[in-house]
């Protein structure tokens, strides 16, 4: 019980030196999760379903650019990953991603899909 209290405290205070906000939900309450995750779920798990290659589908899923012009594989490794679809080897070399513009032009996106 003690080591338990330890852990939390310690996330805690990671959690506050890298300034973001914890917030817990139960795995059985779909409506608490946000939708974007249940879309993302729902849409590998129909492509998988489909697909007699489900490594491959998960492979084209994070390759696939999101709206802000970065794929998954870019946000996560900092990498295009080599696909099936034929691409320049220029194209295939590790580049940051600027974190504050992709967020910055998520949330401009996100607020224009509420307004419309």
């Amino acid at each position: 019980m003690v080591f338990r209290m330890f852990q939390i405290i310690k996330f805690l205070n990671f959690a506050t030196s890298y300034n973001f906000q914890h917030v817990t939900s139960s795995p059985r309450y779909a409506q608490s999760n946000r939708t974007e995750a249940e879309q993302a779920v729902q849409t590998v798990k129909t492509k998988s379903e489909k697909s007699p290659d489900p490594q491959l589908t998960l492979l084209v899923y994070g390759t696939t650019p999101l709206q802000h012009r970065y794929n998954s594989a870019q946000l996560l490794m900092s990498n295009n990953l080599h696909t099936t679809v034929p691409t320049l080897p220029c194209q295939l070399k590790p580049s940051l991603v600027d974190s504050n513009q992709c967020y910055n032009k998520d949330t401009k996106l996100k607020s224009q899909q509420q307004i419309n």
